[in-house]
């Protein structure tokens, strides 16, 4: 985890980014977070949250702040969470990210899901750590997922993803079973150095590119994947 290079919140012992007031969302006082979730939805301000510690309710507030999609789902724009901490049951069902996303070195310490959530851009899950389950089913993602070495601690789910782009897990450690049924993954996809401790499940898998599975894997579950590897020209 590299050194918090953004101005940090004065509460003691808190990293959280400052959002306002030299304090960061977190500990702001009700009247100060009221005014950025507001600046939130008007587009003035961005989801810059890196190392603040988010509550579900606190979470759920963001949430409910943020513009709307056409299709009413929430949209957060270039949002950070590096090194944040997200202290319950987590949910980021539905949300469009618009350009990068960043959960690098994030903690999610309970079960988290970003179910049918659509990430328009890059990314980026290297080094988070997903204490209890972490669950990716329908999610899209438009440019490359990089999740280097992150930890899944529970059982972690990625049934029927897309990704139009690589996606990239090198060093991961997968503590219990993996299940990757169902993805259709259009890039490259490295699971180079992984560890595995339950079973990696690529049942009706869909792959375009080269696919690289190296390291330590329980189990490997195969049945009716699907390697679509276009023959390059001579």
């Amino acid at each position: 985890m590299h050194e918090p290079n953004w101005p940090k919140c004065q509460h003691a012992g808190c990293i959280g980014r400052v959002a306002n007031d030299r304090k960061c969302l977190a500990h702001l006082p009700e009247d100060a977070r009221k005014a950025f979730l507001a600046a939130l939805g008007n587009g003035s301000t961005r989801a810059l949250l890196q190392g603040t510690t988010l509550s579900p309710e606190l979470l759920a507030s963001i949430l409910a702040s943020v513009p709307r999609t056409d299709d009413d789902r929430p949209d957060l724009r270039y949002a950070d969470f590096d090194q944040a901490t997200f202290t319950g049951d987590t949910s980021f069902s539905r949300v469009h990210f618009t350009g990068d996303t960043v959960f690098q070195d994030a903690t999610f310490q309970s079960k988290v899901t970003f179910q049918e959530a659509q990430f328009d851009s890059d990314a980026f899950f290297n080094a988070a750590v997903f204490e209890k389950q972490a669950s990716f089913t329908g999610a899209r993602f438009s440019g490359v997922a990089w999740m280097h070495y992150a930890r899944f601690l529970g059982e972690a789910t990625f049934h029927d993803v897309h990704c139009a782009d690589d996606a990239n897990f090198p060093g991961a450690g997968l503590a219990k079973n993996a299940n990757f049924g169902g993805v259709d993954f259009s890039g490259e996809a490295w699971l180079g150095e992984v560890v595995v401790g339950g079973m990696l499940a690529l049942f009706q898998a869909s792959f375009a590119r080269p696919v690289l599975i190296q390291g330590i894997v329980r189990q490997l579950a195969c049945y009716r994947t699907e390697f679509r590897l276009k023959r390059l020209a001579q």
